[in-house]
């Protein structure tokens, strides 16, 4: 009566290669400034273009909201300068010109759900 396997132990799986130091090489992206150097003045323009078309007063304190698209294309000069991070940094930027021109219609459309909310639950009386 000697010592047996276990049967239910999965087999140790066969050919299995350790990575090598130069399969994790890091690829340096030359272009890396293109995405937030073009987003830059895109997210101003439609700053202004979502300005224009929803008459909001320049004066008014909802406009320092337009600064978040400006932080997230500064956001987008921060990752490493690599081929891995070129997505994220031009994810950022496009996400930043999109919100620069819902900024407006994305207030309007919390002020009107903060409104119902409110209505429906009997806080405000029309």
């Amino acid at each position: 009566m000697g010592i047996e396997p276990n049967p239910y132990v999965p087999p140790v799986a066969g050919g299995f290669v350790p990575r090598t130091s130069s399969s994790t090489a890091v690829v340096r992206d030359a272009y890396w400034w293109v995405a937030p150097a073009l987003c830059a003045p895109l997210v101003l323009l439609m700053a202004y273009a979502d300005i224009l078309s929803s008459g909001m007063p320049l004066d008014h304190g909802l406009t320092l909201g337009y600064l978040v698209p400006l932080a997230m294309v500064a956001a987008s000069l921060l990752p490493e300068r690599t081929m891995r991070r070129r997505p994220t940094r031009v994810t950022l930027g496009l996400l930043a010109c999109c919100l620069a021109f819902f900024y407006s219609k994305l207030v309007m459309l919390v002020a009107i759900v903060v409104f119902l909310v409110l209505l429906l639950t009997g806080n405000v009386q029309v």
